[in-house]
């Protein structure tokens, strides 16, 4: 499952895994069955992200497997929702470029 506001970098393995709102998913990174992801966090790129293992809100981590690497500043929280919208609007820019 997941939620709103949810940056997914490229080519990511989401296998049964909730992320919840607000989060950065690096590109390449690996989300093991039953993985939850928990609001205003972000995982690097790259890292994999065992069955079952949670990352708490407000946090940092990377690696395989990942680990915790530091706690987010209130100012990066408030910048990962804005990612995502600017994103989805480079998207639909893209497609009315490219596509008919």
């Amino acid at each position: 499952m997941i939620e709103r506001f949810v940056t997914v970098g490229a080519y990511c393995l989401l296998r049964s895994c909730t992320i919840e709102p607000e989060c950065i998913i690096g590109q390449y990174s690996i989300l093991m069955e039953g993985s939850l992801v928990e609001t205003h966090s972000i995982l690097e790129a790259g890292s994999v992200l065992p069955p079952g293992r949670r990352i708490p809100s407000g946090e940092l981590w990377a690696g395989n497997p990942a680990r915790f690497v530091r706690k987010l500043t209130h100012e990066e929280t408030l910048e990962i929702p804005k990612l995502a919208v600017a994103i989805n609007d480079l998207s639909k820019e893209y497609f009315n470029e490219y596509l008919p």
